[in-house]
């Protein structure tokens, strides 16, 4: 932690001090014959005047804005860390759970209310966990609501599998919350069902988040004997958070907003990195000081009493920290427009590239983006269906947490579908974009379909093929290798529709160099250059309490100096 002054220019004001001494308040002259009648004192015996400067330094110090920060990237400021765990199975289809519009099922009304919930947080940093028959974050810690919004919105039931894995959605929560510094972390977690699959027991996951000091609040959807009201309530329970059961839309809007009330949206620093405002202790020291001045004082009916009544009002008001709305802030930048999507099939656990193709796909992906550090980057992992996992952003520290936080062995899975990839781009299609396809191949086999769906959009295809002409055999958590059904090794190749699809739509294939510095490399000289205008939005609340503090101060000024004949001709 460091220790500073927000605005030190203010401490300026503290060369007034002398105007105590020196410009003190003309007072009624009286002649004598003889001096020696008079006793001398020194300007500095007098308990006033050091009661005078003591008040008004304290004030002027409170005015500068101390504050303890903590100087790190602009990803770590804190306030509170809270990851919405949302149930994505198969049961989340069911309609009629919404009073007004019977056809949305439960997954879409849920959608909805979460971006509300989400938008009222203001400058949470906020995560996105999905679930199903595995768990995996659909988006790490961010202070960008606005993205996070937007890709909860492009999110489909379904997307982890049917069944339904709470103790992975706990243990991936608890994983992403992990990369936050927060003292205050909460897991909301939604959910339709009973604890059917995953590798991790409910029991052990909310013994873990007890520990590490983690609230998780419940809330089962549906009929009470759709889901494990039991199993719900008991983590609620152990990990002192409250458990909420709802069976229409409007049960689960109130308590999206019970949860606002019990966990408030802190409010983010303006300048400095987890801010620590410190202003209460010089402020609350100077407002005891003026207020036994003020008791003290024995001619209540004078017009120092009556100014410093009217200054402890204003100190009052100033430890209330009035503030502005919150004001949406825009920055305009020129960045590349990039998509890298990532191939996250069983296939890439083949080791014909070191230490395995995922590893070195991932590792290619940090080395990218140290060389376009201001490019605007969506990553997106897919399978037989695509995973989105960091809306468009410029802060790449949130694209690596997004990597960091992937298990692999959750969801990779033997397919790979490049279809439903190129059917998710096209939708989120906005204007040209370089999209980077890292991958070792795909089920299709027909590239007409493939070139189709992109020559429908303005997309710049680079192909990386992630694996070698040689192949590999792919390795088994256990050790063993992937057999057929007639039990002979299954050797993993890059499927050659990608080098013609490159060649189909116009675009770029390129194979991996030796190491994955030089592949980023490669990969970098390929990008279109077609820079676009990107819109970063900040949230962030105006504190108002200056404006109170520096009329009194003015004030206090003004009445103990010179300045309060004025102050009597023009005030009173």
């Amino acid at each position: 932690m460091n220790f500073t002054f927000a605005t030190p220019y203010l401490l300026l004001l503290l060369f007034f001090i002398p105007c105590f001494i020196w410009c003190k308040v003309l007072t009624q002259t009286f002649y004598f014959p003889k001096l020696a009648w008079i006793e001398r004192e020194s300007a500095f015996s007098s308990w006033e005047l050091w009661l005078k400067i003591s008040i008004f330094s304290l004030l002027v110090l409170a005015l500068a804005k101390p504050i303890f920060y903590d100087n790190q990237s602009s990803q770590h400021r804190k306030g509170r860390d809270l990851v919405l765990a949302i149930d994505a199975s198969g049961s989340m289809a069911q309609s009629g759970f919404n009073e007004k519009d019977r056809f949305k099922n439960k997954f879409e009304t849920n959608i909805e209310l979460a971006t509300d919930f989400i938008e009222k947080r203001f400058d949470d940093n906020m995560g996105l966990v999905l679930f199903g028959t595995f768990a995996y974050t659909a988006s790490p810690l961010t202070y960008d609501l606005k993205s996070l919004s937007h890709l909860l919105s492009l999110t489909n039931v379904g997307l982890a599998g049917e069944s339904t894995a709470i103790g992975d959605a706990i243990t991936q929560s608890i994983k992403t919350l992990s990369f936050g510094e927060a003292k205050s972390k909460v897991i909301i977690l939604l959910s339709d069902g009973y604890h059917n699959a995953g590798k991790s027991s409910p029991k052990e996951a909310v013994q873990k988040a007890k520990e590490l000091g983690i609230k998780i609040y419940t809330i089962g959807i549906g009929k009470l004997s759709d889901y494990d009201v039991a199993l719900l309530e008991t983590i609620a329970k152990e990990s002192n958070a409250k458990s909420y059961s709802a069976i229409s839309a409007t049960q689960l809007s109130e308590i999206y907003k019970k949860i606002d009330e019990l966990e408030p949206s802190s409010i983010r620093s303006e300048g400095y990195i987890n801010q620590n405002l410190l202003i209460i202790y010089p402020l609350g020291l100077g407002f005891i000081l003026l207020f036994v001045w003020f008791l003290t004082n024995q001619e209540r009916k004078n017009i120092i009493y009556r100014v410093h009544a009217i200054i402890l009002i204003l100190l009052v008001v100033t430890m209330m920290r009035p503030k502005l709305k919150e004001q949406e802030i825009e920055s305009r930048v020129e960045a590349d427009d990039i998509i890298i999507a990532l191939d996250l099939s069983f296939s890439m656990n083949a080791t014909d590239l070191s230490p395995s193709r995922y590893l070195f796909a991932k590792k290619t992906i940090h080395s990218f983006m140290e060389l376009n550090p201001h490019a605007n980057i969506m990553l997106i992992a897919f399978t037989t269906n695509p995973l989105l996992l960091s809306p468009p952003t410029t802060d790449h520290e949130l694209i690596k947490v997004a990597l960091d936080s992937l298990d692999p062995q959750n969801i990779l899975t033997k397919g790979t579908s490049l279809k439903r990839l190129f059917e998710k781009i096209v939708e989120l299609e906005s204007g040209h974009k370089d999209l980077i396809l890292m991958s070792d191949g795909g089920e299709e086999s027909e590239v007409q379909e493939l070139s189709k769906l992109l020559s429908s959009i303005d997309i710049s295809l680079h192909i990386l093929a992630i694996g070698t002409e040689q192949g590999s055999t792919i390795p088994n958590s256990n050790g063993t290798f992937i057999k057929d059904e007639n039990s002979n090794l299954i050797v993993t190749r890059v499927n050659p529709i990608l080098k013609s699809l490159s060649q189909e739509v116009g675009g770029v294939y390129l194979e991996t160099e030796s190491n994955p510095q030089k592949t980023a490399q490669l990969l970098n000289k390929t990008l279109s250059g077609e820079k676009k205008e990107i819109i970063k939005k900040e949230h962030k609340h105006l504190e108002l309490y200056q404006l109170p503090l520096s009329i009194a101060i003015i004030l206090f000024m003004m009445l103990h100096t010179r300045g309060r004949g004025y102050f009597l001709k023009n005030f009173i």
